[in-house]
């Protein structure tokens, strides 16, 4: 990404600037202080060049990570313009405003308020203080400016990538995953401030905070799981359902295997990791009057599926359909990979694959708003491996499949596997 001014920090060192990573680089970067006297220079970053999603808030393209630190940029060029700033300020003494989620949501699908979290850190190491996580809300026609729902006072500081949004509440699992701010600092960087949880004895417990800003309610445990990705979540008169991509041993995924470049570098290795580490979706059904959790699998067994995404007029809603990145899609190999098209309501799978293409996330553009769930076309990045080529395609979602590939448009340059993706309306001629 290119930036300019302050927020030049990467272009201008010629290499990654500071800011908050999970891991190091390699070739470690070169940290602008001593580092023997402040053990991490993420403590200086701008964060001009770590985002992971692109949100439009009033009339602002905003980017967001797992951090309170927001930057504004161009949509057209893709410059980073600068800070985006709030005007109220929301903390507590002796606590640091650090973490949030990459994953905020509409209150209702496309529409209404921006739904976000904040994670108030102690400064001081675990168990001398206490961490706070505020609900917190934002709406278009004040952008800069964030309504608290509900502020809890917890013991451990949690870690929420993503969560769930209905109509009604905010679903937050709370997994075997603790994190502290402190170690971040001494250490250098995010792997340094999260612990690893195995154990059988592991539970996660789900709690719906209510948007009408009144008590939690909590749920019976359930075997520990974590997760990245929410596919969706809404209600009904009797349950909440929340579809989630997770792992059943509560495996801390941002820190794992897959994103080691030695495991990718490693056939045998990789190709193991649907064994080792299964990562699969889950539908969990949390009953409202009995406050007991049902729970099972929904994605295809013994397949990475990851990077889901729903026709967003359906977010917070009920759905049937759900689109997704799909690996060991020949049951053997990590590399084998396609998109995949699930109908959890029929039960019906239909895919898009050609053979030595690597996949990003898809992407639904509705052709009108209130049109059947899958009136559109999916949008997705493809690089063919073999090739060198990559590619932007766009499929029929209504007849899904490989052959019902509407435009498959060669790029310039070769962009190989990407994350989050988004689509603004009225950006483009249609």
């Amino acid at each position: 990404m290119m930036s300019t001014g302050f927020y030049n920090v990467s272009q201008g060192l010629g290499t990654v600037g500071p800011g908050m990573m999970f891991n190091e680089t390699l070739p470690s970067r070169v940290c602008p202080v001593d580092s023997k006297k402040i053990p991490s220079c993420n403590l200086l970053a701008p964060n001009d060049n770590t985002f992971v999603n692109t949100i439009k808030l009033g009339d602002e393209y905003t980017t967001w990570t797992d951090s309170t630190v927001l930057s504004t940029l161009d949509p057209y060029n893709l410059t980073v313009t600068g800070v985006f700033n709030y005007s109220n300020s929301i903390g507590y003494k002796l606590h640091q405003p650090s973490m949030a989620s990459a994953h905020p949501l509409r209150r209702d699908g496309v529409n209404g308020d921006l739904v976000t979290l904040l994670i108030d850190t102690p400064m001081l190491p675990d168990p001398l203080e206490h961490t706070f996580l505020e609900v917190l809300t934002i709406s278009d026609a004040e952008p800069h400016a964030r309504s608290t729902v509900r502020s809890e006072k917890l013991a451990h500081s949690p870690y929420f990538h993503s969560f769930g949004v209905t109509p009604d509440f905010v679903i937050l699992p709370y997994t075997p995953i603790r994190y502290n701010s402190f170690e971040a600092v001494l250490h250098g960087g995010l792997g340094a401030a999260f612990t690893q949880e195995h154990d059988s004895t592991l539970q996660t417990v789900f709690r719906a905070v209510p948007l009408n800003g009144s008590a939690p309610l909590e749920f019976e445990p359930v075997p520990g799981f974590t997760f990245n990705h929410v596919v969706n979540s809404y209600q009904n008169d009797t349950a909440i359902v929340f579809d989630v991509v997770a792992w059943q041993n509560s495996y801390v995924w941002m820190l794992g295997e897959e994103f080691n470049l030695s495991t990718m570098r490693n056939k045998a290795a990789r190709d193991a990791l649907n064994e080792r580490l299964p990562k699969e979706i889950w539908r969990y059904v949390l009953h409202l009057g009995s406050r007991k959790v049902d729970y099972f699998m929904i994605s295809q067994p013994n397949r990475y599926t990851d990077f889901p995404k729903v026709n967003m007029h359906f977010s917070t809603h009920q759905h049937c359909i759900y689109y997704a990145v799909e690996q060991f899609h020949n049951d053997k190999e990590y590399g084998s990979t396609a998109i995949v098209k699930h109908n959890i309501c029929s039960g019906l799978r239909s895919y898009w694959h050609e053979p030595s293409h690597f996949l990003s996330e898809p992407f639904f553009i509705s052709r009108i708003a209130d049109g059947a769930e899958d009136d559109g076309v999916v949008v997705f990045a493809a690089m063919d491996g073999v090739a060198s080529e990559s590619y932007i395609v766009v499929v029929d979602a209504a007849t899904f499949s490989t052959s019902s590939t509407l435009v498959k448009q060669k790029l310039k340059s070769r962009i190989t596997f990407t994350t989050h993706g988004e689509w603004f309306p009225g950006m483009v001629d249609m």
